[in-house]
């Protein structure tokens, strides 16, 4: 209808929340701009796949959402953090994840502070995280070591494996246009 797009500028939808908290920002004069937006043309307006793409490049993406399941391991002789990586869901979000773009991030994490003889790549879809002494119970204490396990089992999971660390959401922004023949044609926007 035209009163919607009258009111809303074309919008069909529109997030009246946002409204108030940045009316009080612009009135406050505010230093940090709580929910602030950047709208962002894509050169491929026509592809969703690019669109999705460019998406996780920006979007913050972390270790616990791209994972099946991350548990701790204890054997006789070693103790680890075993991380399964969701690689439907990776693939589904067109993310630009594997195995080693995840042992990077790991390792860059100056939360946890390992080494790459710290993180060991099993295949293209899981990892096994040892705490700092590598694991071997003849090192260290079993309550050190189960310290430091479940230290690594709570790191793990915040950890950001892709896109800006700032940035918690970005949208794609589909319109869909009619022409005079009442044919639709969508056309993706801006990120």
């Amino acid at each position: 209808s035209s009163g919607i797009n009258a009111e809303y500028g074309g919008v069909a939808t529109m997030n009246i929340t946002l409204g108030v908290p940045r009316i009080k920002e612009i009135v406050n004069a505010a230093n940090n701009i709580a929910t602030p937006i950047i709208t962002a043309p894509l050169e491929n307006a026509a592809s969703i796949d690019s669109a999705r793409i460019v998406k996780g490049r920006i979007e913050k993406t972390l270790l616990g959402e791209i994972s099946e399941y991350i548990e701790e391991v204890f054997l006789p002789q070693d103790c680890y953090i075993f991380v399964k990586l969701h690689v439907q869901r990776i693939q589904m979000l067109k993310l630009e994840i594997n195995a080693h773009t995840v042992m990077k991030s790991i390792i860059k994490n100056s939360k946890v502070k390992l080494t790459s003889s710290d993180v060991r790549i099993n295949n293209a879809s899981s990892l096994a995280v040892y705490p700092p002494s590598g694991g071997s119970k003849t090192k260290q204490s079993t309550e050190t070591l189960y310290s430091l396990i479940q230290q690594l089992k709570k790191i793990l999971p915040a950890i950001v494996v892709k896109g800006i660390p700032t940035v918690n959401r970005a949208i794609i922004h589909k319109v869909r246009t009619f022409n005079c023949n009442f044919e639709t044609s969508d056309k993706i926007l801006t990120i």
